[in-house]
């Protein structure tokens, strides 16, 4: 359980960043903000139906802030699964296209880096594809600690790190 705490007591370090103090333009409309994150709520639930079916306890991490036009400098994955001595921290990113797997916002891959660290756990990022509203089944994942294979900039001005991904999701492979 001392993993389990330490997670908690690095989720409670997260710290807000309200976005009108960053000092540039957002790229992002509010509607593409909105529509990642109904892609990221199916992505979430399709994971956790996952684990869930292979007998691993879910924790979720963190709190809802998308209300709050704020981003979180500390990240944290999405959630803690745990099945008898096993524990790990896993983060659903929602693709819609497996060509984007393995693609990472650099902020959230140091966050998570430093999670690992910390609590010595690995953090997975698991990617799920979901094109026009529905989960396509598609699923990859990578272990945050690994190197990347390049580090590029996105579209929308994020620096991005690219990782060679491996099929199915962190620890139970395919799904069911």
């Amino acid at each position: 359980m001392i993993k389990r705490e330490c997670i908690i007591n690095y989720a409670q370090s997260q710290t807000p960043v309200d976005l009108s103090t960053l000092g540039f333009p957002l790229i992002k409309t509010e509607e593409q903000f909105l529509s990642a994150y109904k892609m990221h709520d199916m992505a979430c639930q399709f994971a956790v139906h996952q684990y869930l079916r292979h007998k691993y306890a879910i924790t979720p991490l963190g709190i809802d802030l998308r209300q709050r036009k704020i981003i979180v400098k500390n990240e944290l994955p999405n959630y803690i699964a745990e099945k008898e001595e096993e524990i790990f921290c896993f983060d659903p990113k929602a693709k819609s296209s497996i060509r984007h797997f393995g693609w990472v916002n650099e902020r959230a891959v140091t966050s998570y880096r430093q999670l690992a660290k910390e609590c010595g756990i690995p953090v997975y990022l698991d990617f799920i594809q979901v094109v026009g509203g529905t989960v396509k089944g598609e699923t990859g994942y990578c272990n945050i600690e690994d190197e990347p294979s390049e580090k590029r900039q996105a579209w929308n001005g994020n620096i991005v790190w690219i990782y060679e991904w491996k099929k199915g999701l962190a620890r139970i492979g395919a799904p069911i």
